[in-house]
């Protein structure tokens, strides 16, 4: 072999040593990751970001609780759909149940699209479970 081609198997040989190190690294920081977020206390923060009174930390643990699927977190996030007043937040709270998947998040979403006043959220969250109808019938994929 000569050394050129020498040095090109070996760099060849480094670069994939870097990458499957990298997707390792990569794939176990997301286990952990989803770990962390399971945990009771992370659950607990939750709950209390999606209880509070400031919106941007509602919406955060919103997106967050939808995002990993924390299932704990379903009760609260139809209580608060029901009381909700910001749209936009209606909006992330509906995403979130659809994320769920629990049919007793979208019959809460059912209801808050056929009675908001504004037609716009009607028109978002009759999309969203609408969606989740042709998804659990097997229709559409998600």
């Amino acid at each position: 072999m000569t050394r050129s081609r020498f040095r090109s198997v070996n760099m060849t040989m480094f670069v994939l040593s870097v990458l499957i190190t990298i997707s390792y690294s990569s794939l176990t920081a997301q286990t952990r990751d989803t770990a962390y977020y399971r945990s009771p206390e992370a659950i607990s923060n939750l709950i209390m970001g999606i209880e509070s009174d400031n919106p941007g930390v509602r919406r955060s643990a919103i997106y967050f609780a939808g995002k990993y699927g924390i299932s704990e977190t379903l009760l609260p996030l139809m209580k608060a759909l029901s009381n909700e007043k910001d749209d936009s937040i209606k909006y992330v709270l509906a995403m979130a149940l659809y994320k769920l998947g629990d049919d007793r998040g979208m019959f809460v979403v059912k209801q808050i699209a056929c009675e908001d006043s504004d037609v716009k959220v009607r028109n978002l969250l009759s999309g969203i479970y609408n969606t989740y109808l042709l998804q659990s019938n097997g229709i559409a994929a998600r």
